[in-house]
């Protein structure tokens, strides 16, 4: 990667090469030296060399990981990858499946294609590397696996901020304001991709599972402004949807 970014100096000012790596690196390191193997020519053929390198499992597991555009914990990830069940047998199936998954996710870990790190609350969490994800996102889309992860990572969330409604309003209250703070960015992402492809059902309950953090974190603003955009959408709510909405958002309805 250094080496085909150094090849774009003679076109690109540093400033200007910053913001072009931000906006697309695959495409932009694509013009390595001709005497290179060919799968070290461009960063997006070193990638794919890697990914083709990869048993299926892993490869599946790595284009999920696409949508975590800021790193992700395991629990998460369980969740997003579909594992849960109700019955001791499906427990059973689930715990040996997230057995492989962490697996195939440390298979990962040792390629350098997923990283490691430890927050400063002492919880591990993972994120790949832009130019990575970037492709992992296009694999996903090209094998059209993106509208089923994201619902599964739209469900992930959905649990995780019920969960956290209710803790919030415990002993617990700390720890777990800490631990949403740090996945925002998640819940921004699900909520709009529900607006997108008009599904403000699920926007809304998604909604509701959030007030009450989004209250007790002073981001009343935010939550108003989410409910402007769900309201050309508020006559296909049913109506016990709607009044939970607009009951739990009266206050931050008034700050706008």
């Amino acid at each position: 990667a250094l080496e085909l970014c150094a090849a774009q100096i003679e076109l690109f000012a540093p400033a200007q090469l910053l913001h072009q790596l931000r906006q697309s690196p695959l495409d932009l390191l694509a013009n390595g030296a001709h005497d290179l193997p060919p799968q070290h020519r461009t960063l997006r053929q070193a990638i794919e060399r890697s990914y083709q390198l990869l048993h299926e499992e892993e490869q599946t597991l790595l284009r999920s990981l696409g949508i975590f555009a800021g790193g992700f914990a395991l629990a998460e990830l369980a969740a997003v990858m579909g594992q849960g069940g109700e019955t001791d047998e499906c427990h059973m199936h689930d715990s040996m499946l997230v057995q492989l998954l962490y697996a195939n996710l440390q298979s990962l870990i040792g390629k350098s294609l997923v990283r490691a790190e430890t927050t400063a609350t002492g919880e591990q969490r993972f994120l790949l590397l832009e130019t990575i994800r970037e492709f992992a996102l296009e694999q996903l889309c090209a094998h059209g696996e993106d509208a089923e992860v994201r619902q599964h990572h739209y469900l992930a969330y959905l649990r995780l901020f019920r969960m956290g409604d209710s803790y919030l309003r415990g002993p617990e209250a700390a720890t777990w304001m800490i631990r949403l703070e740090s996945e925002q960015d998640y819940l921004r992402y699900a909520l709009q991709w529900k607006l997108d492809t008009q599904q403000p059902i699920d926007a809304a309950w998604l909604l509701i599972a959030v007030h009450y953090f989004w209250y007790t974190s002073a981001q009343r603003y935010e939550a108003g402004q989410w409910l402007v955009k769900l309201l050309p959408y508020r006559f296909q709510l049913p109506i016990n949807v709607r009044l939970m909405t607009l009951i739990n958002f009266y206050g931050s309805a008034l700050e706008l």
